[in-house]
């Protein structure tokens, strides 16, 4: 792994740790797996605004929601926890948008973290983008070339998981952002939220 991405690795350990006491510190990349933040990042919070837009990329995040409400039906067991079947989330349009911006914005400036370059934290561009619901959470993923191969990759990561699986959370933002010059390519953004 290189100096770089253990660095990005470690803030976002830090992030979820912070913001999930349950987040697990030994997430570790598997060898040859594109990397992924080691956590969602999730918390209680107040609002702003945004206009939601549509998306070049939208079929390919509709796709992963298909994917994620399928492993919410199933249930699943993420690291230690047993989690049972929970309703299926509904892509919501500000939380759509928070999400697409920060896919964008991690192709574009080649970087993965839940911290924008700007110094924003996934809270702040949520409710920038108008989304005022009280629990939120995010997951971050780079370099995953497809829809199924990401949501996988966030289910064998305990962190990840519980967003996926959390029984609070109604809606879901998917956003995703490509660039072919940066570091990973492809770029993975979920923003989860509770109305």
């Amino acid at each position: 792994m290189t100096r770089s991405l253990l660095a990005a690795l470690s803030l976002c350990l830090t992030l979820a740790c912070l913001a999930d006491q349950n987040a697990d510190p030994e997430d570790e990349l598997l060898p040859g797996a594109p990397p992924l933040s080691d956590g969602g990042v999730s918390m209680d919070a107040g609002t702003d605004a945004g206009e939601p837009t549509t998306s070049p990329n939208a079929a390919f995040e509709d796709e992963v929601l298909v994917h994620v409400n399928a492993r919410r039906a199933a249930g699943a067991l993420c690291g230690n926890q047993n989690f049972p079947p929970v309703p299926p989330l509904t892509m919501q349009p500000q939380l759509r948008l928070a999400a697409q911006l920060h896919s964008q914005d991690m192709a574009a400036q080649s970087y993965m973290d839940h911290v924008s370059k700007d110094g924003r934290t996934f809270d702040q561009r949520i409710r920038a983008a108008g989304y005022t619901g009280s629990s939120i959470a995010e997951n971050v993923a780079a370099g995953y070339e497809s829809p199924t191969g990401v949501v996988q990759g966030w289910m064998e990561s305990p962190g990840h998981c519980v967003n996926i699986m959390g029984a609070a959370y109604r809606s879901i933002g998917v956003g995703y952002g490509f660039d072919a010059d940066s570091k990973f390519g492809h770029y993975w953004t979920q923003t989860f939220g509770n109305r």
